[in-house]
């Protein structure tokens, strides 16, 4: 039996490759930071896989054939001691995105790609695939709530992969999706971001526009007719797909949306005037577009319809994407990953077209790379319109000197609209104001693309013990 060791293993990348790679057959270890939370830490226990908190020598099988880093692993690089004894015993070691390419893709590769949307559309293809029997192997950058693991390593010929333009590793700067072989790829947008890797919108734009050329002549593009930078990006390139939002735009279209009391109701329209119609549980105009990206790709690679809608049918989306905790105190609760422009409107207004009664109040926690360069301020201008009140927690800490990083108050400022948004850096007195404002029916969104510092639950304590009027 052959020995993996995963250092960086509570992630959602190191955990679904645990848990793939056990069940192929390969004996599991692993390790990581001290301070490692649910349900990840779970999801391994529950599997039989063990795994150590901190980083030591130790840790390390010494017949271990090989060796998997990534997550916080690869902050501390070259100083992680498993990763350097790795190196010096010349065990073979893959960083997780060559991990995914080695173990998961396949020839008929689908990559989804862009600057959002991406987690959401490749799990709703990965639930049309299994719909249709398919079996791919695939990997998605979160949790799926349907409860299945995040990685699959399966014997198909079809593979499903999320591709992120971030770095492979500190040491290897190029894109992890240059990894994945795409033969089919699906574009939804490139709108500048992570300025720690790509310094200027060029860079950005130039990485995509080498992935697309890393396409066979086989392959074809789907893309958004909306995406941004996507037309430069693709030029003259022969054999694209586009989907559009708007009626009778592209190749495939958006016929018509609308919110229903268990999600929503759509109909996708094709050129050659065939109709689709879809119901899913998820919510919002940019989950609708969601979903008709992955219908495109699906019914451009001559899936059935009946396959199609049952995938959509079944796929709850995936953890922190608008994804509802509990209702306490008659308050709802929701979780949100979005942390740039674009993400948080779209957030803001499906809550707002679903629940157009309700109120909607925003904790925001400034928890992404891109708070390290001050270039992004330039977009926050009226962001957070969609929220009747706004608090911004503390930005994340990061490396960059305190002359250098973005502040919370930074934020505020440039949002442009102060009145209803509030510098809120001392975490108890957040919690006492988010509860002194809460009523029954409102709607109380956590925004993070990583924890809370136990804001979250200190609210649900304070709001267990409160009456709630109306």
């Amino acid at each position: 039996m052959k020995k993996v060791h995963i250092i960086g293993i509570v992630g959602t990348i190191g955990t679904g490759l645990a848990l793939a790679l056990k069940k192929s057959g390969w004996q599991v270890t692993g390790s990581d930071q001290e301070k490692v939370y649910p349900p990840l830490t779970d999801i391994l226990r529950r599997s039989g896989i063990k795994f150590q908190r901190g980083y030591k020598s130790e840790n390390l099988p010494p017949s271990a054939d090989l060796v998997v880093a990534g997550g916080h692993a690869l902050i501390l690089g070259r100083q992680n001691p498993e990763y350097q004894l790795a190196k010096e015993k010349k065990i073979p070691l893959l960083y997780h995105a060559e991990a995914v390419a080695r173990f998961v893709v396949r020839p008929k590769s689908i990559v989804v790609a862009g600057s959002y949307g991406k987690t959401t559309i490749t799990s709703i293809l990965v639930a049309i695939f299994k719909a249709a029997s398919k079996k791919p192997s695939y990997m998605i950058g979160g949790l799926p709530l349907n409860r299945w693991p995040p990685l699959a390593i399966n014997e198909s010929s079809w593979s499903i992969v999320e591709g992120d333009e971030y770095r492979i590793s500190p040491s290897k700067p190029r894109a992890k999706f240059f990894l994945y072989s795409p033969r089919y790829l699906l574009l939804t947008a490139a709108h500048w971001e992570h300025p720690d890797v790509y310094p200027h919108a060029k860079d950005y734009l130039d990485a995509f526009r080498k992935l697309v050329k890393k396409l066979p002549g086989s392959g074809f593009v789907i893309a958004n007719y909306q995406g941004e930078n996507l037309r430069a990006i693709l030029g003259n390139r022969p054999n694209i797909t586009w989907y559009s939002r708007i009626a009778n735009q592209g190749d495939y279209w958006l016929e018509k949306w609308w919110p229903t009391s268990k999600g929503m109701d759509l109909t996708v329209g094709r050129r050659d005037g065939a109709k689709l119609n879809l119901r899913s549980p998820l919510m919002g105009e940019h989950n609708a577009e969601n979903i008709l990206a992955a219908a495109a790709m699906a019914w451009r690679l001559g899936i059935g319809e009946k396959a199609i809608q049952r995938g959509i049918k079944v796929a709850r989306g995936v953890k922190k994407r608008l994804e509802f905790k509990v209702r306490e105190g008659g308050v709802f609760i929701y979780e949100d990953f979005s942390q740039t422009a674009p993400r948080i409107k779209a957030a803001l207004a499906a809550l707002r077209r679903h629940f157009p009664k309700r109120r909607v109040l925003l904790v925001f926690y400034p928890h992404y790379s891109g708070w390290r360069d001050r270039s992004i301020l330039r977009e926050l201008k009226g962001v957070f319109s969609g929220a009747d009140y706004t608090w911004i927690s503390r930005v994340h800490f990061d490396h960059r000197s305190r002359l250098e990083r973005v502040t919370g108050k930074m934020i505020v400022v440039a949002t442009g609209h102060q009145n209803r948004i509030q510098y809120a850096p001392d975490d108890k007195a957040l919690v006492k104001d988010v509860c002194r404002r809460l009523r029954k029916g409102d709607l109380l969104v956590f925004m993070s693309s990583g924890g809370y510092r136990n804001i979250e639950k200190e609210i649900v304590s304070c709001l267990k013990g409160k009456r709630t009027d109306g």
